[in-house]
């Protein structure tokens, strides 16, 4: 790879290939999105996640955006951002292979590997859908309303 590969994506690539964990994962993400607890997708993107499992004290507060379409904070321990960070991770990588098909999102791995950053191989692999990880929410959160 030229490119880094983001860490959500690496971790939700290697949650989604584990089949017999693939309903699990709809039905969590199903049930953070019912409750309003969803990570924002830019907040996933922004997270390093593997720093995170040393802090045992802290509290993260997040921006997330509801059902109805409105601004709301989270306020999660690092044990719950993890956990939900993991299931949102691997939720996202199968709706982009479940709803727009193997071919594109072989073409987004191709344009991370070619040094292309996350919005750029959006916009590339699925020009009518989702050109920014804005966009890449809207459809997700279409796709978790219709579950």
């Amino acid at each position: 790879f030229k490119g880094d590969v983001p860490v959500w994506i690496d971790e939700g690539v290697a949650q989604w290939t584990e089949e017999a964990i693939r309903s699990e994962l709809h039905t969590k993400t199903k049930e953070l999105y019912e409750k309003n607890s969803l990570l924002s997708v830019r907040d996933i993107a922004l997270i390093n996640i593997r720093t995170l499992g040393d802090l045992k004290q802290q509290l993260f507060f997040r921006r997330t955006r509801t059902k109805e379409n409105k601004v709301g904070v989270l306020i999660l321990s690092p044990d719950v951002l993890i956990n939900t960070y993991y299931i949102q991770a691997g939720s996202l990588i199968g709706f982009l292979i479940e709803k727009y098909g193997t071919n594109s999102f072989s073409e987004f791995c191709r344009q991370l590997r070619d040094g292309r950053n996350v919005e750029e191989a959006l916009s590339t692999s699925y020009p009518e859908h989702i050109r920014s990880l804005n966009e890449l929410e809207d459809e997700w959160r279409k796709f978790l309303k219709n579950m």
